[in-house]
């Protein structure tokens, strides 16, 4: 699953009114232009055809209406569409767990990355529940969460201690910074292409989060996270 920090006040529910708005305007004008066109050559036109004629050209007429109809309603969703996804896949192997990060662009234009972090974070057991810091969490008036805020700045090398609550100090933390996902290894992601890199760490019995966050030229964030189990030897 992918998760979005956008810098954009429409929901999905918008998005799609104003779609849906935006190809009523645009029938309604061709519509008319039509009408202008040939309405004055209308009568004539079907004095000269019969009422199967008729029948058949105004069927043809609708079919075409209805066909301009889904292509722009296609051309406004892929505009307004996601273009870029990320997706974690995690496998453990008794101590040891590989976490594969994938990242693709399923848009119509180049991407340029920045920097693509991993969190890994082991969790605390709170109420039967287990529990993490809640790092993508949004402060009032904020568009990025916590944790993007310090992704865009880049230069990373540890989680900022400022963000983990000190009841979960004590506990295993680590950031890694994926070398071959990030500006230095990949210049540009053109669209359909797709990018993974595996990472394997060693760790303690425990149950742990994995946090993965994409930093992008001139785009908002993306994130996801997994939860895996380290049962020990």
């Amino acid at each position: 699953m992918s998760l979005f920090n956008e810098n954009k006040l429409l929901s999905p529910l918008k998005k799609e009114i104003i779609i849906r708005i935006i190809s009523v305007v645009i029938i309604l004008f061709i519509g008319a232009l039509l009408i202008y066109i040939f309405l004055p050559y209308s009568n004539k036109i079907v004095k000269t055809l019969s009422t199967n004629e008729v029948i058949a050209s105004c069927s043809l007429f609708l079919a075409i209406i209805a066909l301009i109809i889904k292509s722009i309603e296609k051309v406004l969703r892929s505009t307004y569409s996601g273009k870029r996804k990320i997706a974690l896949e995690v496998v453990v192997l008794e101590s040891y767990v590989n976490i594969t990060c994938k990242i693709n662009n399923y848009g119509k234009k180049r991407i340029i990355p920045q920097n693509i972090y991993l969190y890994v974070q082991q969790g605390k057991e709170i109420d039967t529940l287990i529990e993490y810091p809640h790092l993508l969490r949004h402060e009032k008036g904020k568009y990025d969460c916590i944790l993007a805020s310090y992704c865009k700045k880049g230069g990373l090398e540890n989680i900022p201690s400022q963000l983990i609550d000190t009841k979960y100090h004590g506990l295993y933390q680590k950031l890694i910074k994926l070398k071959y996902l990030n500006y230095e290894a990949i210049m540009f992601i053109d669209p359909s292409e797709e990018f993974t890199e595996d990472t394997v760490l060693k760790l303690e019995k425990g149950i742990y989060r994995v946090i993965a966050i994409w930093t992008s030229v001139k785009e908002d964030c993306i994130c996801c996270q997994k939860e895996f189990i380290i049962e020990g030897t």
